[in-house]
C-alpha cells in the first residue's frame, strides 16, 4: 500500500547523510532506481527536523514537493523500498516511513545482487569507471612501528551511575529483501559432508544464497558448484569470490554477460483494473504504459477524443489500454482511435464497465469489431496507393542520372 494523498504520514531516520552517502546515492543507486527515486529520498531526508531526525505531515505534502503525478510518486516509493532505503508501515490511522541508510561504495559494488545489477544498467566500462572513483590508496605500514596508545594507558575507570536508555543516533545500512523458495535441504544434500556440515549453514550464507539464486536464476544444483568453486584452502567460504564464480554459472548456462534488471509491474484486471483506470489521467497511463513522459502529439489525440468524441477521460484510459495492448504497444493516429469511439458511441456505450464488458466479450470471441475491419481495409488501400506512387516516381527517373550522381559522393 502506497497510501492515498490525504493520509497522513510520520517520516523518521537514525542519522543523517553524509558527503559521502550522497555520493553513493547518486552515482551507484540512482542508476538503478531513477531520478525520480532518487529526488523522493533526498526529499524525505531533506523534511526531517535536523535535532530529533522526524517529521509529520500528509502524503500530498510529499508529493507537491517532487512534483510528480500520484502514480509517479507510487513508482518511485516503490523502487526505494526494493532497494532497501525505505521501510513502510500502516497503522489504522497513519503512515511511517524509515528511512534506511544507504551503504557503503565497497558495500554496494561487492554486493552479490545491487553491484551486478548496476554493471548489467550501465555496462561495463563506466562500471570500472565508477569504482575507481570510490577507490583509496593507503600507504604501506611496513617500515612503521604502530605506537598508538591503548585506552587504559590514558583513562583511569571511575564508577558511577548513568542512564544510558533513549534512541540514540546510529547507523544501520539498507538491505535487499527476497522472496525466495529456495531450498536449503535440497542445496545441503547435494553437497559432501567433507566439505560442508549442517552447522556452515549460517544466516549469512543463507542471505548469500538467496540473493546470488534470485539475481542469476539459478537452480539448488548451480549454486552447489559456484559453492564448490568458491572455497578457499581451508575449506571454507569466502564471499569475495562466491559472487564471482556464480557469475560465471551463470555465464556458462545462459551464453550472455550478466542478468538485467527489470520493474515487475502488477497486473491488474476486472474491478482492479477499471478502478486504475479511473484513477490516473490519460497522460499518467501514457507514461505508465510506455515508461516515458507522453508525446505532444499523444496528448493531442487524448484531448480530441474527449472535445471531439466526447468520452470522458475513464473511457479514453480504456480505449488507450485496449489499442496499445493489441497494436504491441505501437501509438496509431488519431483516426484509428476516432473509429471505435464511433462504434462505442453508436452501440450506446457511455460508462466504463459497458465499454469493457463490450471490450471483453469480443475479445473473448474472437470478433473482429467493424472499425477495425474497415480501417485495415483501408490501411492496405492506402499502402497500395503509396507503393504505386513510390513506382511511378522511380519510373521517370533518368538511371543515368542517377547513376553519375552516386559515383561523385
Amino acid at each position: 500500500m502506497n497510501g492515498k494523498v490525504l493520509d497522513k504520514v510520520k517520516i523518521q531516520s537514525s542519522t543523517s547523510l553524509s558527503g559521502d552517502d550522497l555520493s553513493v546515492l547518486a552515482l551507484l543507486y540512482q542508476p538503478l532506481i531513477s531520478a525520480n527515486a532518487f529526488t523522493l529520498y533526498l526529499t524525505l531526508h531533506s523534511l526531517l527536523n535536523k535535532e530529533s531526525l522526524t517529521y509529520e505531515g500528509q502524503i500530498k505534502n510529499i508529493i507537491n514537493i517532487i512534483n510528480l503525478p500520484l502514480k509517479g510518486y507510487q513508482v518511485a516509493k516503490d523502487k526505494l523500498e526494493a532497494v532497501g532505503l525505505l521501510n513502510t508501515y500502516n497503522s489504522e490511522t497513519e503512515y511511517l516511513f524509515e528511512l534506511v541508510h544507504p551503504l557503503t561504495a565497497n558495500e554496494f559494488i561487492m554486493d552479490g545482487s545491487l553491484g551486478i545489477y548496476l554493471f548489467s544498467e550501465i555496462g561495463e566500462s563506466e562500471f570500472k569507471s565508477l569504482s575507481k572513483r570510490f577507490k583509496i590508496t593507503n600507504p604501506s605500514k611496513r617500515k612503521y612501528t604502530n605506537e598508538t596508545k591503548n585506552f587504559s594507558d590514558v583513562f583511569r575507570a571511575q564508577t558511577s551511575k548513568i542512564d544510558f536508555e533513549g534512541n540514540y543516533k546510529t547507523k544501520v545500512s539498507a538491505m535487499l529483501k527476497f522472496e525466495s523458495d529456495f531450498n536449503f535441504d535440497l542445496f545441503v544434500s547435494g553437497l559432501s559432508k567433507n566439505f560442508f556440515s549442517q552447522s556452515m549453514l549460517t544466516d549469512k550464507l543463507k542471505d548469500t544464497l538467496i540473493k546470488l539464486a534470485f539475481t542469476y536464476g539459478l537452480s539448488e544444483a548451480d549454486m552447489q558448484d559456484s559453492y564448490m568453486r568458491s572455497l578457499n584452502a581451508a575449506g571454507k567460504i569466502d564471499y569475495r569470490v562466491f559472487p564471482k564464480e556464480t557469475r560465471k554459472q551463470y555465464q556458462y548456462k545462459t551464453g550472455m554477460e550478466s542478468p538485467r534488471i527489470d520493474i515487475k509491474m502488477k497486473k491488474v484486471k476486472g474491478d482492479g483494473l477499471l478502478n486504475h483506470l479511473r484513477s490516473i489521467t490519460p497522460n499518467e497511463l501514457l507514461q505508465e504504459l510506455s515508461g516515458m513522459p507522453a508525446a505532444p502529439t499523444e496528448l493531442a489525440i487524448c484531448y480530441k477524443l474527449i472535445s471531439v468524441n466526447k468520452l470522458s477521460p475513464e473511457l479514453v484510459n480504456l480505449l488507450l489500454f485496449f489499442v496499445l495492448r493489441i497494436n504491441n504497444g505501437k501509438m496509431p493516429n488519431y483516426g484509428y482511435f476516432s473509429k471505435i469511439a464511433n462504434e462505442w458511441g453508436r452501440n450506446g456505450l457511455n460508462s466504463l464497465e459497458a465499454a469493457y464488458e463490450y471490450v471483453k466479450g469480443n475479445s473473448k470471441k474472437g470478433n473482429k469489431p467493424n472499425w477495425l475491419t474497415e480501417y485495415r481495409k483501408e490501411r492496405a488501400t492506402k499502402d497500395v496507393e503509396i507503393k504505386k506512387t513510390e513506382e511511378e516516381k522511380i519510373s521517370k527517373l533518368d538511371l543515368d542520372k542517377v547513376s553519375r550522381r552516386f559515383a561523385n559522393l
